[in-house]
């Protein structure tokens, strides 16, 4: 039955059509029974938690996952692989949702089930690290930051099915040494990540959006404007080939077009402004304090 499923799946995923992938996904949950069946709730319950995080819906996407946890927790039971699994994407929709202290606390528990289980090599393993990195450099716990990076890096050393995870670590510790105003030291970790996601297969490249974007942030506080430029428009064309026009986008939008205005390039500015403006109405953002902030960067 699961194999079914995910056949239908992807027939809807090809049509592109949003309405018709959350109405899939919806209508599949509501699946009711156990064993195979829970199965099926459980994997749509995590591809709608998925769908909405690249929809730019994270509320909706932790609701998502807080069901999938508890379909996991009562199938599989909390000391599972699978249990860790689906914590860490709650843990990931309540970071985006910008839940940290719950995000923080669920990331935790996953990276406490995988060492319990000695799973300290795999992917899921190494993006919790990645994840929860990410919190602590938000919370300023720049040294808790630093260990867990270390620890991301130290997993996926030579392990050439984790390099995408490597390039991940990688380009977050540029981003710590970039708030710690190390900028020699934070340009080497996200060249480093680059230069490894050179040379991965396209889809292996899903993150490489975020070294150009860290990329161009370093940058700018370096005060070179046509390369931060440059760095920012290979992060959106990146972003938009594997996550399409998400919020992500609509912020390498938003710094491009700061860039522009700095630049005295207001023809560009403004194009960059209506583009992110134009998204983020069609993503239901109209009048929020993103939206009208993002028309101030127009009037400067």
């Amino acid at each position: 039955m699961i194999e079914k499923f995910y056949d239908e799946l992807e027939e809807v995923y090809q049509t592109e059509d949003a309405a018709a992938i959350e109405g899939f996904l919806q209508e599949s949950m509501l699946s009711s029974g156990s064993g195979s069946t829970n199965g099926i709730r459980i994997a749509a319950s995590n591809e709608l938690g998925n769908f909405y995080l690249n929809n730019g819906r994270p509320k909706e996407a932790v609701n998502s996952f807080q069901q999938a946890k508890a379909l996991v927790l009562e199938t599989y039971g909390p000391r599972s692989l699978e249990y860790a699994n689906i914590v860490n994407n709650f843990a990931n929709a309540c970071r985006v949702s910008g839940d940290m202290d719950v995000a923080l606390r669920e990331y935790e528990e996953a990276l406490a089930v995988y060492r319990e289980l000695g799973k300290t090599e795999g992917y899921f393993y190494s993006a919790a690290l990645n994840n929860i990195a990410i919190i602590y450099i938000q919370k300023k716990r720049y040294d808790d930051a630093k260990a867990a990076l270390q620890q991301a890096l130290a997993s996926t050393e030579q392990k050439a099915d984790l390099l995408p995870e490597r390039a991940v670590a990688l380009t977050n510790m540029g981003s710590l040494y970039m708030y710690e105003k190390k900028h020699q030291e934070a340009l080497k970790y996200v060249k480093e990540a680059i230069s490894i996601y050179d040379v991965l297969p396209d889809e292996k490249k899903t993150n490489m959006a975020a070294a150009y974007n860290t990329l161009g942030d370093l940058l700018v506080q370096e005060k070179q404007l046509e390369d931060a430029a440059a760095a920012y428009a290979a992060a959106k064309a990146l972003m938009v080939q594997f996550c399409g026009k998400n919020l992500e986008y609509i912020t390498i939008c938003r710094k491009l077009a700061m860039v522009y205005s700095k630049q005295k390039n207001y023809r560009k500015r403004d194009a960059k402004v209506k583009e992110a403006l134009d998204i983020m109405e069609k993503l239901g953002f109209s009048g929020t304090k993103l939206y009208e902030d993002t028309k101030k960067i127009g009037e400067q």
